[in-house]
């Protein structure tokens, strides 16, 4: 079981000590959203934009933002978000390949944050009655992740 208390206690003595930290609120919002406050969560995303605007920019806060978007049942928004994400630098492409090269002070994407993104876009596009589009994506997603560790997310 996860310790929510432990974790947010320590988020929130880190944005004691800098209330401006984006990626604490972000962090914050996962908490909430793990513990279904989803609108906690949306506030804290919320708080992390008003504090650094290149916030949007992460993959993380696509992910939590979607996430809080389709438990409120917001899907066409929550489609948005996702879509936006799939466009963001190396998420379709291996963050090693050629084709990326993430700008200067943001961070990589992840291969979970990636996983993440086929798979939310896949759920919302299903639970919007797109069942081609949602095959599409995990057919995409397939044949992206094959023979890495997070091939059976995909699989699943």
């Amino acid at each position: 079981a996860a310790d929510l208390e432990g974790a947010m206690r320590g988020v929130t003595q880190c944005l004691r000590l800098e209330p401006t930290f984006s990626d604490a609120h972000i962090l914050m919002a996962q908490i909430y959203l793990h513990d279904g406050k989803h609108r906690m969560a949306g506030q804290s995303l919320e708080q992390a934009v008003s504090h650094n605007f290149a916030a949007r920019d992460s993959p993380t806060y696509h992910v939590v933002k979607a996430k809080v978007l389709i438990a409120t049942q917001e899907l066409e928004e929550a489609l948005k978000i996702l879509e936006s994400a799939m466009a963001l630098p190396g998420v379709k492409s291996a963050p090693h390949s050629k084709a990326h090269k993430p700008k200067k002070g943001t961070a990589e994407v992840t291969l979970q944050e990636r996983v993440s993104i086929y798979l939310l876009l896949a759920e919302v596009h299903n639970k919007l009655g797109h069942v081609p589009e949602a095959t599409k994506i995990i057919q995409d997603a397939l044949n992206a992740f094959q023979g890495t560790p997070e091939e059976v997310r995909v699989t699943i």
